[in-house]
């Protein structure tokens, strides 16, 4: 009897393992490969990203593997699409299987998850009904052009006193526009204490965004070890961004909030959807996320294009007079631009569409997670990758922008017109960034304000052609911006310089 179960367990298990190799041996030759990619070090993988200007790496390897590539950080999937049809594709007509954001521990424990880097979910839709509510259509937008027009005359007046301190002037505009929208909140002139906070949260975020920055990321067991180990330091870090972002969150919205109870408060996206007809509590902490991300990521964007729009017009003067030239026919020197000029300046909207395609201010674009397994272009696509895609790849490609390292405006003008890349500078499918409309309408403006005042013109020491390597005319940080530079920027005339001082004598 030993004998015969002995042989029918070994039975058993030969047949099992029978069935075993030949699922796996017919799953193998069915399966198609993964995307290619660089070959990594054995038991880490892809370690040798670069923290800084990894749209040029990952441009190098478009050039040497094709528009799909795939790389492994010690066992985590990571793939990097380099096309606008393919990332049209997976975020538009495969979007349920893309829809969702990649967990980083680092954004939770940083306070980033509720944000911008949101989970698909009941959240997320919460975040984009609100905006869209509010800011979704140009039609809304127009409740808060009287705010964009205060701030940005304020924006030609600080550079008026003082043009070599345009950063800050920059930032302080970009930071005042969207704290008043956000909270109803009124800048201090010069420092703003809330102004100060999001550009300390930012600068963090940034950290955030370089991939690789944070190892934890990639080996999730490290945050159970304990913090005085060598090397876990990084615990620190997160607490201390952490301790930022709350701060950055709370503090306004609680202000809004006691505005509210004592009758006083300003009109504003957190006053409005908190005093709402139809507000209920549970949707408090989803209103306090939405308008945190919305204001650090559309002030913080807002700053990088803004202050490459001056370093573009400072190089391309022939750009910048053809403009001036435009402005002046069909508004005149004896009053400022309005919003309602806007389509009547083609060339004044084609430089704006081409600052957006020309300095791509995030480059990396978003991340996606694949949510099944899938097929793309004949590679296989495991569940559980993170998707990537170089933005600044697909605006600098010259299939879609022919002669694409030039600016040059009239590409976006006649009667076939380049592709518009706010179509995908803002974001794919669903995931297209809700503000979108706020920070183009805020570019337009002060862009339009700043070549009907000013002349943005070189100067000792200024750069006088772009230059997009490594070091060049913009940082390698996940948000771009310009290199530092100089520039002499002054009133175009004495009529000009009196509409740019009229702002000190208006009412509050």
């Amino acid at each position: 009897m030993p004998s015969e179960f002995s042989f029918i367990c070994f039975f058993v298990i030969v047949s099992l393992a029978y069935v075993a190799v030949l699922r796996l041996v017919k799953s193998t030759a069915r399966q198609p490969s993964l995307p290619p990619g660089p070959k990594g070090i054995p038991f880490v993988g892809n370690i040798d990203i670069p923290g800084e200007y990894q749209w040029l790496y990952f441009s190098r390897l478009r050039q040497q593997y094709g528009d799909i590539v795939s790389l492994k950080v010690f066992g985590r999937l990571l793939i990097m699409i380099s096309t606008r049809p393919l990332m049209h594709e997976i975020a538009i007509k495969r979007h349920e299987n893309y829809a969702d954001r990649p967990y980083f521990y680092s954004f939770e424990a940083a306070g980033w998850d509720k944000a911008t880097a949101l989970a698909n979910g009941p959240a997320w839709k919460d975040h984009r009904r609100y905006m869209n509510r509010l800011f979704g259509t140009r039609q809304l937008m127009q409740r808060f052009y009287g705010v964009e027009m205060k701030e940005v005359r304020k924006f030609m007046r600080n550079i008026l006193k003082d043009a070599e301190d345009l950063d800050h002037h920059t930032r302080h505009f970009a930071g005042a526009v969207i704290l008043q929208m956000a909270y109803g909140f009124k800048a201090q002139e010069g420092t703003d204490p809330f102004i100060e906070k999001v550009d300390e949260a930012m600068a963090q975020f940034s950290d955030l965004l370089k991939l690789g920055t944070f190892m934890v990321d990639f080996l999730p067991w490290l945050r159970y070890l304990p913090d005085w180990l060598p090397g876990m330091g990084w615990k620190k870090t997160l607490q201390h961004y952490y301790q930022t972002t709350q701060e950055m969150k709370t503090v306004p919205f609680d202000t809004v909030e006691r505005q509210l109870k004592a009758g006083n408060a300003a009109h504003s996206y957190v006053a409005d959807l908190l005093g709402s007809e139809d507000f209920v509590p549970k949707q408090k902490e989803a209103i306090k996320d939405s308008a945190s991300s919305l204001y650090a990521g559309g002030a913080d964007t807002s700053v990088s294009q803004i202050h490459g729009f001056f370093l573009i017009m400072m190089i391309e003067q022939d750009v910048q007079g053809k403009a001036q030239a435009e402005i002046d026919e069909v508004v005149g020197r004896d009053r400022l631009p309005e919003y309602a000029d806007r389509d009547r300046l083609p060339y004044v909207e084609a430089i704006v569409k081409e600052i957006t395609r020309f300095h791509t201010v995030i480059p990396g674009g978003g991340s996606r997670h694949v949510m099944k397994d899938d097929i793309l272009e004949g590679y296989f696509i495991p569940k559980g990758s993170v998707i990537m895609n170089n933005l600044w790849e697909m605006c600098h490609d010259p299939n879609m922008y022919p002669d694409p390292f030039k600016f040059k405006p009239e590409r976006f003008l006649g009667a076939q017109p380049e592709f518009n890349p706010r179509d995908i500078s803002f974001g794919f499918g669903r995931r297209v960034c809700p503000g979108q409309l706020m920070a183009d309408a805020t570019t337009w403006l002060c862009c339009v304000m700043t070549l009907a005042l000013f002349d943005i013109k070189p100067t000792k020491g200024s750069p006088t052609e772009f230059s997009f390597a490594e070091g060049g005319s913009f940082t390698g940080d996940p948000i771009s911006r310009p290199s530092p530079f100089k520039a002499d920027i002054r009133p175009r005339s004495a009529k000009a310089e009196a509409l740019i001082r009229s702002i000190d004598f208006e009412a509050d």
